[in-house]
């Protein structure tokens, strides 16, 4: 996301209680419910490492 949808840079994350190694925090363009461009490419990264994502990751994100 970028400030012409809206979005302000905040915090972001990915956690999962069954897999800590996808445990993740950063900062990139975030709101309207979207998930952050940075979330999607450490996803990318992750599954590279690790194989598919655990069934509880989940991502969320905080303006700020």
């Amino acid at each position: 996301m970028s400030p012409n949808f809206g979005g302000e840079k905040g915090s972001c994350w990915l956690k999962s209680k069954s897999d800590p190694r996808w445990n993740w925090e950063g900062r990139d363009w975030v709101g309207g419910g979207f998930m952050p461009e940075a979330c999607r490419k450490k996803i990318e990264e992750l599954e590279v490492l690790y194989g598919k994502q655990p069934k509880d990751l989940k991502w969320g994100y905080y303006k700020g």
